[in-house]
C-alpha cells in the first residue's frame, strides 16, 4: 500500500512540474511575441521616418539655434543684397555674400547704412545678379557698366527637390505648395517616356524608351551597357538623355535624337539626366569625372562643356536643365566636406539657391523658370 502512495505522489509531482513548465514556456512565448510586435512597429518606416525627422529636427535646432538668434536680433538689412538679417539665412543663399551679423554694430552700422536704399530694377547700370524673391526683388550692384549681361535676366524659378522626407516644391528660393510639374515627352496626343534599368536576354543595359505605354524602341543594340533617363520632344523629334558605354567600358554621357546617337559627351565616366531643346539648340545637363575620380556637376550645349557647375573637390550632379532668354538654369545637388547631400540651383554657372538643408538629403530633380508672374 505505501509503495502504490509513493508512486502516486510521484505520478503527481510530475504532473505538477509539467503543468508548471507549460506555464512557464507559455508566459516566455507570450513575452517572444510582445516584444517581435514591439520591434516591428519600432522599425516600422512610419516610424523610422519619424526618428530620422526627430534627429535631424534636433540636430539642425542645435547647429543653428545661436546664429538665428543672433541674426533675429540684428534687425538690419544684409549689407551685400539688402534681405533683413531675419530672413537672411533662408533666401539668400549667395556663397560670396558674408554674413555681416558677425561684425553687426547696430543700426547706425556705416556698412548697413550704405547700402539701405534699395536700388530699382531698371537701372541700366546694374550688372549683377537680379533676384526675383516673392515680392521683394532686388539688384546686387558691381561696376557700373552697360554691358549686356543675361544674370540681369529675372525670371521665377520653380525646383522640385527630394530627399530623406519626401518631395518638396521651391519658388525663388523659398518652399511652397505643390505645383504643376511640366511634361516634355508629349507630341500630339503621343506620350514618350525613358524605361530605365532594363537588362536585355543578355542581362546587358539597353536605352529604351516607351511610346504610349505600348509601343517600345531600344536606342542601343544591347551589345554594351546603356540607359535612358529623360525624354524632351520637339518639332516632333524625340530627345533622350542618358549614358552608353564605350569600347573601353567608360559610360559617356550620351544624347539620342530619334533612334540615333546625336552627342557622345564628356571626359571619364559620365552621365546625362536632363535634355532641353530650344532654337535649335541641345542642352543636356549630368556629371563628368574628373582626373581624382569625383563627380563634377556639368552642362553640356550641342555636345560641347558649357558649363563645370562645381569646382570637382567633392562630388556633384545636375539632375535638370532648363533654358529662357539664354539663361540657363540647372537644379541637382553637391555633398559638403561631411559627405552630407545638398540640393543647389545654378544660374549659368554660379549657384543662385540652397534648398533646403544638408539634414534633409534633398536633391534637386525638376526645374523650370517664367517670366515673373
Amino acid at each position: 500500500m505505501n509503495s502504490v502512495s509513493t508512486v502516486l505522489s510521484g505520478y503527481a509531482l510530475l504532473s505538477a512540474s509539467e503543468v508548471l513548465g507549460c506555464g512557464c514556456l507559455i508566459v516566455i512565448l507570450i513575452a517572444i511575441a510582445i516584444v517581435a510586435v514591439l520591434l516591428v512597429k519600432h522599425f516600422s518606416p512610419e516610424q523610422t521616418k519619424k526618428r530620422e525627422a526627430h534627429k535631424m529636427d534636433e540636430k539642425f535646432s542645435r547647429a543653428s539655434l545661436e546664429r538665428r538668434d543672433r541674426l533675429s536680433r540684428a534687425g538690419a538689412c544684409c549689407a551685400n543684397c539688402r534681405i533683413p538679417h531675419t530672413r537672411h539665412l533662408d533666401y539668400c543663399n549667395e556663397p560670396n555674400h558674408r554674413d555681416p551679423c558677425y561684425n553687426y554694430d547696430g543700426p547706425n552700422d556705416p556698412d548697413v547704412q550704405q547700402t539701405a536704399q534699395k536700388p530699382q530694377a531698371t537701372q541700366a547700370a546694374a550688372t549683377g545678379v537680379k533676384y526675383s524673391q516673392a515680392n521683394d526683388s532686388h539688384t546686387i550692384q558691381k561696376s557700373g557698366s552697360t554691358e549686356k549681361n543675361i544674370d540681369n535676366a529675372i525670371h521665377d524659378v520653380y525646383v522640385k527637390t527630394s530627399g530623406l522626407l519626401g518631395d518638396h516644391f521651391w519658388k525663388n528660393g523659398r518652399q511652397v505648395e505643390e505645383f504643376d510639374i511640366p511634361q516634355y515627352g508629349q507630341d500630339n496626343g503621343d506620350i514618350y517616356s525613358p524605361e530605365t534599368m532594363v537588362r536585355n536576354e543578355a542581362g546587358i543595359f539597353v536605352a529604351r524608351i516607351i511610346k504610349n505605354s505600348t509601343e517600345f524602341l531600344d536606342l542601343t543594340s544591347g551589345y554594351n551597357n546603356a540607359g535612358a533617363f529623360f525624354v524632351f520632344v520637339s518639332n516632333g523629334d524625340v530627345f533622350t538623355a542618358g549614358y552608353e558605354e564605350d569600347s573601353n567600358g567608360i559610360w559617356r554621357a550620351t544624347v539620342w535624337k530619334n533612334d540615333r546617337v546625336l552627342h557622345h559627351m564628356g571626359d571619364g565616366m559620365s552621365n546625362a539626366y536632363s535634355v532641353f531643346v530650344i532654337d535649335g539648340d541641345v542642352y543636356a545637363a549630368g556629371h563628368d569625372t574628373n582626373s581624382q575620380g569625383v563627380w563634377q556637376a556639368t552642362v553640356w550645349k550641342n555636345g560641347e562643356l558649357l558649363y563645370s557647375l562645381s569646382d570637382g573637390s567633392e562630388e556633384a550632379d545636375a539632375w535638370s536643365v532648363f533654358v529662357i532668354d539664354e539663361v540657363v538654369y540647372s537644379t541637382g545637388y553637391e555633398k559638403n566636406v561631411k559627405g552630407d547631400v545638398v540640393a543647389l540651383v545654378w544660374k549659368n554657372d554660379k549657384i543662385l539657391y540652397k534648398l533646403g538643408d544638408e539634414y534633409g538629403g534633398d536633391r534637386g530633380k525638376t526645374i523650370f523658370a517664367k517670366d515673373p508672374s
